[in-house]
């Protein structure tokens, strides 16, 4: 008897492979993932005048910065900055702004103020490397202080083989601030403070030149400024702050 059974439960097994209208073995659908916001391509060697030249006095003050800090690398600010160098993650930088802002920023807990987050970074990414591009600059290693092993010396390789001006990190790290900021008003001198110290540790780390780390401040609101004038970016703007006012 129970041979037959199971020669019952094959040969419907069989005709189920063979129909489109039999459910067994047919598993739920994957639900329809939402596709990734997509940047707005912006050229960043618009908005940043060139870098300073070998004898100009902002390379002097680059270099004499370059040397002060040296002194803060085994202090607990030297400490904090080589920690934010992490920060050139994504998720890294929201776990950050979360503590500053008071609210979980991930996707599940604030969808519509993590999607804005996402395109400013990747916005602000991409215009970085385009005035990486059109204007070369080296690290400060490389052509002054050549014995400095910066304050993440693990980090040195993959920073050479990017040019450092506009910083590129400063330039995301300040553009989700604003747009952070914009959405979150009653916390945005704490986000802001929070940016500045952020980026400023760039320098005192040692990965960019000090006049790198303020392009990178002018490029990240110009890429603020440039989404905001954007119909389907504004419209992210108001979805955020209507969910992060819902949120509390």
């Amino acid at each position: 008897m129970k041979l037959k059974h199971s020669a019952a439960v094959l040969a419907c097994a069989i005709l189920c492979l063979n129909s489109t209208g039999c459910s067994l073995f047919q598993t739920e659908p994957a639900p329809v993932q939402e596709p990734a916001p997509q940047p707005l391509k912006i050229d960043g060697s618009s908005f940043v005048p060139p870098p300073p030249t070998q004898e100009s006095s902002t390379q002097k003050t680059d270099e004499d910065s370059l040397v002060m800090s040296l002194a803060l690398r085994d202090t607990e600010r030297g400490k904090r900055a080589a920690q934010d160098m992490d920060l050139t993650k994504f998720w890294r930088l929201m776990v950050r702004y979360s503590k500053v802002s008071g609210r979980n920023i991930t996707p599940k807990s604030l969808p519509a103020t993590h999607k804005l987050l996402v395109i400013t970074w990747r916005t602000a990414r991409l215009a970085a490397v385009a005035a990486d591009k059109h204007y070369p600059r080296k690290r400060p290693w490389v052509d002054f202080l050549a014995e400095d092993e910066t304050c993440r010396p693990d980090l040195k390789a993959s920073a050479a083989s990017e040019d450092s001006f506009a910083s590129s990190f400063t330039t995301r790290i300040w553009s989700v601030a604003l747009a952070l900021s914009a959405v979150l008003p009653s916390r945005s001198d704490a986000i802001v403070r929070e940016a500045v110290e952020i980026t400023t540790n760039r320098w005192i780390c040692g990965l960019a030149w000090k006049s790198d780390v303020e392009a990178g401040r002018v490029l990240g609101s110009a890429v603020y400024s440039q989404l905001s004038g954007e119909p389907k970016y504004q419209e992210l703007l108001r979805k955020a702050r209507a969910e992060l006012l819902a949120s509390h």
